[in-house]
């Protein structure tokens, strides 16, 4: 029996940290999302357009990232403890109307009169989003029965694919080490990043 104790013991640590992992890391997209918005507020885009331009890709492939990842893994899991699924539905929605704008953005340029107007609502768009999350559905889904240990696996598998197609891999690997940095594995590395890694990274503005 005291075996058995410590066998279940063991099993409830690791799946509490699977779950810190998971939510934490989603958490720590949230924090680069909106530092990259206060960053792109303080840029000047007549003296800096190539500088707001590579912000703005940046910003929009780490929010389409994010937002695949909820979609395909944290969402559903919601909709089997939430009680109100409306929850649920209101953030997917969101999505698509962040998708709408990162797709206009990515048909614009820092020339186009309306850059800086799209990014800013787009900003408004995911503060909110943030918000709401962080405070009706990660709470709920912190006390859920959830196999977060396969969730984070499957996270971390799906992650590392999403990755390999950013436009700028290196800043994109460095961002990763910080997010792995925060959830105690200062060692992660996403796949196929070994070639990206060298002199000539840019710094890390989101």
């Amino acid at each position: 029996m005291p075996h058995a104790h410590l066998v279940n013991r063991n099993r409830l640590r690791v799946v509490a940290n699977a779950r810190a992992a998971v939510l934490e890391t989603l958490k720590e997209d949230h924090k680069r999302a909106k530092k990259a918005f206060h960053d792109f507020s303080l840029l000047d885009l007549d003296e800096d357009p190539e500088g707001a331009r590579r912000l703005v890709e940046r910003t929009c492939a780490e929010l389409t990232m994010h937002a695949t990842l909820e979609e395909e893994f944290l969402y559903p899991a919601a909709r089997r403890v939430m009680v109100e699924e409306e929850v649920v539905d209101e953030a997917e929605v969101e999505h698509v109307a962040t998708r709408r704008l990162i797709d206009t953005l990515r048909k614009m340029g820092p020339s186009d009169k309306k850059y800086s107007a799209y990014f800013a609502v787009l900003g408004e768009y995911v503060r909110n989003h943030i918000k709401e999350e962080e405070l009706e559905i990660f709470p709920i889904l912190q006390g859920a029965k959830l196999d977060w240990v396969a969730m984070k696996e499957d996270m971390d598998i799906r992650r590392s694919e999403l990755l390999a197609s950013f436009p700028e891999p290196v800043e994109l690997t460095r961002v990763m080490r910080q997010v792995g940095a925060a959830n105690g594995n200062n060692g992660f590395e996403p796949a196929g990043s070994a070639s990206t890694t060298g002199a000539g990274a840019g710094p890390v503005t989101p």
